[in-house]
Order: structure tokens, then sequence, then C-alpha cells
């Protein structure tokens, strides 16, 4: 679904009343590291325009990062 509502509203803290455990977002960028608010999980770190790549491991939760030094393609 590609639908900007729930990302926009997460970062200006009106986060939606959704009755899933877990939310994994991607396609807006949120800054240099990933955007965790209750269950939402907005991962997008600008690696299309040389920012980083985010990646977490759903099972335990843990982050991982490239070092930002990316170069821009488009």
């Amino acid at each position: 679904m590609w639908d900007r509502y729930i990302a926009h509203g997460i970062i200006v803290d009106r986060i939606p009343d959704f009755h899933y455990t877990e939310i994994y977002l991607g396609h807006t960028v949120v800054g240099n590291h990933p955007l965790i608010k209750k269950n939402f999980y907005l991962m997008d770190t600008g690696a299309g325009f040389g920012g980083r790549v985010s990646m977490m491991n759903i099972n335990s939760f843990e982050l991982f990062q490239s070092d930002g030094n990316l170069k821009n393609y488009n």
C-alpha cells in the first residue's frame, strides 16, 4: 500500500490506533536513525539519497546501519 498518512501521523505524534502487534514502514525518510514509537517502526533513513541503510532483526529488535557514506546514483 502506498500511503504516507500513517507515517506522517507517527512523525507528528498523531499515532493511529491499530490493533496490530507491530507495524514496519519504509519509503518515508525519517532522518539518520529509524523512528520507533509504540509498535511502529519507521525504518527509512535515506539510503536512496546518500544516507544510511538501516535494518532491524524483527525477532531481537537489534538495529544495524551502514556508516552513511553512500553515493547517490540517482
